[in-house]
């Protein structure tokens, strides 16, 4: 018998036990990949654990469906903007996203993921959030595909390269489908924006991912829509935007469901932008534009997977030197 866990969205509306295949934690790959990052405005995708005798019907109810590609659909909440599962079409293999596990329904949850390698680490030119997960195989493109031995010196010569390119004037953001498309410039000193990381368990839940990154507290007058509007005027137009807390709201894309901004009526004028829609050219983690910070993760105390967080938490400093 497979593990029961309850898995559910922010708002509730997904609220279910689901039976899982295996046991926990779910050994797979974690995937970097330009649509993984920019459907859900996370950095990574885990390789959610398969379901034993998955409830379609009502997957296929509650959830809004939107395929990447032919080969994987992807079902989001439209209340919430929540990632709870998707579908691998060609193997009829139907998984949860990792940061819908909300608990055990029985007995408590110790770890839901181990990882056993990175792949398509190409999309991210940089790497991404694999330097914090060290010590697993490394793959340009599918699991056990394109190894890669030193990914630093593999990744080099793409970031030489944008080293002598000409920054734009603009940070570009996007969901996949390209409803959400936001210009965001530079603080008033001309320096960086911070990127921090939560774990808490809005967090988790509305972005169906485990490890959350945002470029923090960016002013609203500083982001821009297509039209010229700024971010307060434009986001009710282009996303839909949820209650998560009082006072406190999260805006998603509607159409695939990427997570967008989280801000509160107590930082009124400033929110945090979903690190995964982001655009820039020399990598995902926007090093020309956002200074990571690399000594706390916000909210280690909601972690459902607990080990998987002292993971990230003992070598975000790893995020200085790649």
């Amino acid at each position: 018998m497979g593990n029961e866990i309850v898995v559910r969205c922010h708002c509730g509306q997904m609220n279910i036990a689901m039976q899982l295949q295996g046991s926990l934690p779910h050994q797979g790959p974690v995937c970097h990949c330009d649509s993984c990052r920019h459907v859900t405005g996370a950095l990574t995708l885990s390789s959610g654990p398969p379901l034993l005798d998955p409830p379609v019907d009502v997957l296929k109810q509650k959830l809004t469906q939107y395929a990447t590609s032919p080969k994987i659909t992807r079902y989001f909440c439209q209340e919430c903007g929540s990632h709870v599962a998707y579908h691998v079409v060609a193997e009829d293999r139907w998984c949860i996203c990792t940061g819908a596990i909300d608990k055990a329904k029985h007995g408590k949850l110790e770890a839901i993921e181990a990882i056993t390698g990175h792949e398509y680490l190409a999309d991210t030119k940089d790497g991404g959030l694999s330097w914090c997960f060290p010590n697993v195989p490394c793959y340009l493109e599918d699991d056990g595909q394109s190894p890669v031995e030193d990914l630093k010196a593999e990744l080099k010569k793409s970031r030489d390269d944008e080293a002598t390119a000409e920054t734009p004037e603009k940070l570009r953001a996007e969901c996949h489908c390209g409803r959400v498309k936001l210009s965001i410039d530079r603080p008033d000193n001309g320096d960086k924006w911070e990127g921090g990381i939560c774990v808490c368990r809005s967090c988790r839940l509305s972005l169906g991912q485990a490890i959350v990154p945002w470029l923090s507290n960016v002013l609203f007058e500083k982001v821009s829509w297509p039209d010229g509007s700024t971010y307060s005027e434009g986001a009710t137009k282009y996303a839909k935007r949820f209650n998560s807390s009082e006072g406190t709201w999260r805006d998603f894309c509607p159409e695939c469901g990427a997570s967008v901004s989280w801000h509160s009526d107590k930082e009124a004028g400033q929110m945090d932008i979903a690190a995964g829609i982001l655009r820039a050219e020399e990598g995902a983690l926007a090093r020309r534009w956002i200074n990571w910070r690399t000594t706390k993760i916000h909210f280690t105390e909601d972690a459902v997977d607990a080990a998987q967080v002292q993971l990230l938490q003992d070598n975000l400093h790893n995020l200085d030197a790649a």
